[in-house]
C-alpha cells in the first residue's frame, strides 16, 4: 500500500496523499487562488509586460513560469517538493543574475532583504536575456513620488462661506465672525 507523501500514513487509492492532507493540499490552493484574485483586483493598473516557462527537461523539475508585469516580477517556481507562487515588486529587487548554460540558462531576481530570492530554471536564453533587459529597464527607471496629498488642505473661501452660514444662523457674533475672517485672511 502507498504512504502519503506529506505525513506517511496510508495513502488513498491511486493519491500520493492520505485524506487528510489531500483536503488540506486543495484548501491551500484554493486559498492561494482566492487571495490571488483579491491581489490582482486590489492592483487594477496591473499589466503583464511577459510572461515565459522554463522547459521541465532543462530546468530538472516541474516547468517554472516567469512573468513580469509593471509592477514588479511574480513566478511559480518549485522549492524543494512544493510548488511556490512568489511575487516580488520592484522596489525590492536589488539585482538580475543570469546564469547561461548549454542548453538553457536560469534566471535569479535578488529580493533586497536577502532571503526569498526568485530563481528561475530551464529557460531558453534568449527569453532569459529578454527577460534580465526588460527587468533592469523598470530598475533604472526613477521612483515616482507620491502625489502631493490634499488631505488638510482648506479653502479659504469654503471656509468664510461656512462661517457665514454660521453667522446667518446666528450661531456667531458679528466680532466672532471678523475675528474667525481675520485669523482665516492672515494664514492664507
Amino acid at each position: 500500500m502507498a504512504r502519503c507523501t506529506s505525513c506517511g500514513k496510508q495513502a488513498g487509492f491511486g493519491s500520493i496523499y492520505c485524506r487528510q492532507c489531500e483536503v488540506r493540499k486543495r484548501d491551500e490552493i484554493a486559498h492561494r487562488h482566492q487571495s490571488t484574485d483579491t491581489h490582482v483586483a486590489r492592483m487594477p493598473n496591473r499589466r503583464i509586460v511577459l510572461r515565459i516557462e522554463g522547459n521541465p527537461i532543462l530546468a530538472g523539475s516541474f516547468g517554472e513560469e516567469l512573468t513580469i508585469t509593471n509592477t514588479g516580477v511574480e513566478a511559480n517556481v518549485v522549492r524543494g517538493l512544493r510548488r511556490v507562487t512568489m511575487t516580488l515588486p520592484f522596489n525590492r529587487v536589488a539585482q538580475v543574475n543570469l546564469a547561461r548554460g548549454i542548453a538553457s540558462a536560469h534566471l535569479e531576481v535578488v529580493n533586497k532583504g536577502g532571503q526569498d530570492s526568485i530563481v528561475v530554471r530551464g529557460l531558453a536564453k534568449k527569453e532569459a536575456e529578454n527577460a534580465k533587459r526588460i527587468i533592469e529597464g523598470y530598475l533604472a527607471q526613477p521612483v515616482p513620488s507620491a502625489p502631493p496629498s490634499s488631505v488638510g488642505v482648506i479653502s479659504v473661501a469654503d471656509e468664510l462661506r461656512k462661517l457665514a452660514e454660521l453667522l446667518a444662523q446666528g450661531v456667531l457674533s458679528d466680532a466672532e465672525f471678523q475675528q474667525q475672517k481675520a485669523r482665516l485672511l492672515t494664514m492664507s
